[in-house]
């Protein structure tokens, strides 16, 4: 039952009866109501209506919040999707208002239309019209900003990055020292790639010669065995070789990571950024 108080005066707290065409219908509880306010009261179990309810959490978004002495700090929002499943077993539609409770400090992240967030009562009516014998799906998004220092090499840092460089309101000198360290940042990605790569090649290599040499010792006595000890021999040198080469490209490519690692990290040492303070609806 929804109505307004129009008696002139505050309704205290209290018990309500409610009644239809001279039918008892009910009783509901309904809190100190001043004049003019409007309230919704449950007071009877209406059974071809019934709702399931299911939670899902998650983060989105990524925004620059603040750049540092070279520390990024991030803000995303932790969302909390709530979906009622509803269900209405009757053969006229109805009007259902589900009481959501709200999370505290979030905000509610484009509501259905008609919907009433009650911050006082710490719970949201959010409407749902359903047809006769049908159902459908009624899903509720509140969102908490949350802030985090964040790691440079990230997915989620390159994305808020990204997202700055294309906002019109940054200055031009960080656009530039920034654009010029996360052509560094995709170079030193490469480089990680590439040394990670070396190590496996020589970790495998180094597998393969030493169960050459087992093989060697195995036929170290057996003199019938000359010809297969010409090819382990063989085998062993040129591992050897190979070996040499990947360990030269591994040197090379870690000895250009350490120079780009310092030419980035002094970049980013001069950026100094506060991202604007916004009112969130």
């Amino acid at each position: 039952m929804r109505f307004t108080n129009k008696s002139g005066g505050t309704l205290e707290k209290g018990p309500i009866a409610v009644f239809d065409h001279g039918a008892f219908l009910g009783q509901g509880m309904v809190d100190s109501l001043p004049e003019g306010a409007t309230a919704t009261v449950p007071f009877a179990l209406d059974r071809a209506v019934a709702i399931d309810k299911s939670v899902k959490q998650d983060e989105l978004g990524e925004r620059v919040q603040k750049i540092d002495n070279g520390q990024l700090f991030i803000e995303r929002d932790a969302a909390t999707h709530t979906i009622y499943r509803i269900k209405n077993g009757a053969l006229t539609a109805a009007k259902v208002l589900v009481k959501h409770p709200r999370i505290a400090g979030s905000r509610l992240e484009k509501p259905p239309t008609g919907t009433e967030d009650n911050v006082g009562t710490g719970s949201a009516l959010v409407p749902y019209d359903l047809g006769g014998r049908s159902e459908g799906e009624l899903a509720v998004d509140e969102r908490v900003s949350l802030q985090r220092s964040e790691s440079w090499t990230s997915p989620v840092a390159d994305a808020a990055i990204k997202a700055l460089l294309d906002k019109p309101e940054v200055p031009a000198a960080t656009k530039a020292s920034l654009g010029e360290a996360w052509k560094l940042r995709t170079e030193i990605l490469h480089l990680n790639d590439v040394q990670g790569e070396r190590q496996r090649e020589l970790q495998e290599l180094s597998s393969q010669s030493e169960e050459t040499r087992r093989s060697l010792r195995a036929i170290e006595k057996n003199k019938l065995a000359d010809k297969l000890r010409v090819q382990l021999t063989k085998r062993l040198e040129d591992l050897s070789k190979k070996s040499e080469e990947v360990g030269k490209k591994l040197v090379e490519a870690q000895a250009r990571l350490a120079e780009v690692n310092v030419r980035f990290r002094d970049l980013l040492r001069s950026v100094k950024y506060v991202a604007p303070v916004t009112t969130k609806p």
